[in-house]
């Protein structure tokens, strides 16, 4: 779930785009100012879907982090070395957590500088304050950003994932005010994306390991094993089988979330460049759908 002092930041930015349009109505062409509406309401879309993603991606490592705690309680023979055992999984999730906690903030701050982009393109009357909104927000974009980079999940930094630089081919837009924002920020933004895309990719690729240790040290002796032999089946049989299934449901919706903010990634730069056209938000809107629709799946298991 969107946490509420995010949406009170959107719906302030909201109201000040409601002046700025009133400002300045006509700084842009009609087209222009349609794209870069789309291109708001498909970022704050795919800002609001993060949250409930990495909230499953950690449901999976907490399951997976017991089930490794409890094979290994077997081996441990004295309480110290049991609760030595069990501090150090209890620090590695609150890493964890924090790493997720500065990922949603990321998000929610791009999906409000969005909008501050979309209330430059309909104005340049600089008394709407939003270049200073836009710049308070690449400020708290660059505080989170080296934690981000830094953070380690699944024993890589998330800086492993990261793709080459992108050299912006600016074009110039009606709104001086825009195109200021554009060129002074324009790249930075683009560096975010990036960033937001490699966490995510990281994430899926340590719920397939963890995935992975399921299939191998649990799902065949709880699941399959119980069904071939003979005798009565487990009562819970039926929901271990469940939760399994839905642990690849929770890997589908991180890996459309890894997909979706690459296609964001994208169609920010094509947006920056006067390129940006209907089939680029066509394919951005699916993607991000196709996100809700996994969550909404996985929802509906819970």
């Amino acid at each position: 779930m969107v946490h509420r002092s995010a949406l009170i930041d959107r719906n302030r930015l909201l109201v000040i785009l409601g002046f700025a349009i009133v400002l300045g109505a006509c700084a842009v062409g009609t087209a222009r100012i349609n794209q870069f509406e789309e291109f708001a309401q498909a970022g704050t879309r795919f800002a609001d879907t993060v949250p409930p993603v990495l909230d499953e991606a950690f449901r999976v490592a907490v399951a997976t982090d017991s089930l490794v705690l409890t094979q290994a309680r077997v081996g441990l023979r004295s309480s110290e070395d049991r609760l030595k055992a069990i501090e150090q999984s209890n620090r590695n999730l609150t890493e964890r957590i924090a790493i997720l906690s500065d990922l949603k903030r990321q998000a929610s701050l791009l999906g409000a500088y969005f909008v501050a982009l979309q209330a430059l393109a309909h104005t340049d009357a600089e008394s709407s304050g939003m270049t200073e909104v836009a710049s308070g927000i690449v400020g708290a974009l660059g505080k989170l950003s080296p934690r981000i980079a830094s953070a380690k999940i699944g024993g890589s930094p998330v800086s492993d994932f990261l793709a080459p630089v992108v050299s912006l081919t600016f074009t110039a837009f009606q709104s001086a005010a825009l195109n200021r924002e554009l060129r002074k920020n324009g790249t930075i933004i683009e560096r975010q994306l990036d960033l937001q895309q490699a966490a995510l990719t990281a994430i899926a690729d340590a719920m397939r390991a963890e995935l992975e240790i399921h299939a191998v040290a649990a799902d065949r002796d709880s699941i399959v094993l119980p069904f071939v032999r003979d005798g009565t089946l487990p009562s819970d049989w039926a929901q271990r089988r469940a939760d399994a299934f839905q642990r690849q449901t929770q890997l589908r919706s991180v890996d459309a979330a890894a997909k979706a903010a690459q296609s964001l990634r994208s169609s920010y730069v094509a947006l920056v460049e006067n390129r940006l056209d209907e089939t680029n938000l066509t394919a951005l809107l699916l993607d991000i759908n196709s996100i809700v629709t996994l969550l909404e799946g996985v929802r509906g298991r819970q």
